[in-house]
């Protein structure tokens, strides 16, 4: 059964409280567009993915993921007198904790809002008993994995894990998901976030190549040449940029991580601690010096001078160096790779750069 993802949408686009087109239409792969709340031109824009809900689609779900986004979890409300009601709850705890799992894995830390489609489809019993059941199951399944994924931060389930109750046709509750929607995306991380000028300039340079050329896909080299002209200096200030790049969705994929960060000045300059363990894979470096180095810095960040110093010309993300019983790998593995799960191109959404992040 549907929820109407899509239905939504154009609900919340729509200038008066009406759904927009009732007519079914599945998502088959993630939808992006753009969506400025009324009343908050200049203000505020929602750069919106629409995911497909189908589990077969499931795998493309994470390239789209940022922690600095607004999840909204959307879920279609049953009438009990045509199901069972085991079967219903079961069938939407399975849902909680399959979408629930799936961003405390990617993107720990984000900030998640619960929406019951179909209120005017059911009784008003069926709207709290699963209304309740839907919010103790995401607190339930939050704290458990919190328990069993220590790792990464908490999800932020918001509103107190009560969902925001909407349905067609006459948009009920549409009104009061648009106020919701704009009041906690003015309390994420990007809200009021000042973007530097070199973003800004490495963004719009990235829309004027769109415009010229009509490219959708550069090359890493040719990313780095635009990144150094709009003024990045390589190592930190660049790795921070692209991360940002991507949590906003100016970059929509990240390429051959190993051919790109290879080709940088970056790799080498910032190790991980991975532990006492020899990984299975990987190539491991013998190197004294780098070794004793690391063992030295408490921040593992080493200059420029002092990598160039070790003569190091052949290392890749999948290198490991063991210094006193702990082994160490380059952090853009850790810290890019591992995260984005990324593709075998630099892909770019140049599109995207045409308006800078408002707020």
């Amino acid at each position: 059964v549907e929820a109407g993802k899509t239905c939504l949408l154009r609900a919340l686009r729509a200038e008066e409280e009406v759904d927009g087109d009732s007519s079914y239409q599945p998502t088959i792969a993630p939808d992006l567009s753009i969506w400025t709340p009324k009343g908050q031109e200049d203000v505020l824009d929602f750069r919106i993915v629409d995911t497909s809900g189908n589990a077969v689609y499931a795998v493309t779900h994470e390239f789209f993921t940022s922690p600095s986004a607004l999840f909204v979890l959307v879920w279609r409300l049953q009438q009990t007198s045509n199901h069972d009601l085991d079967e219903v709850f079961k069938t939407l705890d399975d849902m909680v904790y399959r979408w629930m799992s799936k961003l405390h894995l990617s993107t720990p830390g984000a900030s998640v809002l619960g929406v019951a489609t179909h209120v005017d489809t059911v009784e008003a019993k069926d709207v709290e008993e699963q209304g309740l059941w839907v919010q103790s199951s995401m607190k339930r399944h939050v704290w458990a994995l919190a328990q069993s994924h220590p790792a990464g931060k908490v999800l932020k389930v918001l509103n107190d894990g009560k969902s925001m109750n909407v349905g067609s046709p006459k948009g009920f509750g549409i009104a009061g998901l648009k106020d919701m929607l704009v009041h906690h995306a003015k309390g994420l991380w990007v809200w009021g976030h000042p973007l530097s000028e070199p973003f800004r300039a490495l963004a719009n340079d990235l829309h004027m190549e769109k415009s010229r050329s009509h490219a959708v896909e550069l090359t890493f080299k040719e990313f780095k040449g635009y990144a150094v002209s709009a003024g990045y200096e390589f190592g930190e200030p660049l790795r921070l940029a692209l991360r940002l790049m991507h949590d906003l969705y100016y970059i929509r994929y990240w390429g051959d991580v190993e051919e790109a960060w290879f080709a940088s000045d970056t790799l080498g300059l910032k190790w991980t601690n991975i532990g006492n363990t020899r990984p299975d894979q990987g190539r491991e470096l013998e190197h004294s010096l780098l070794a004793d180095a690391l063992l030295r810095q408490a921040d593992l960040v080493l200059t420029q001078d002092e990598w160039d110093g070790f003569g190091i010309k052949d290392l890749r993300l999948d290198t490991f160096v063991k210094s006193a019983g702990v082994y160490y790998t380059p952090c853009a593995y850790k810290e890019v790779a591992a995260r984005d799960g990324l593709l075998n191109n630099v892909y770019i959404d140049i599109e995207w750069c045409a308006g800078a992040f408002r707020g």
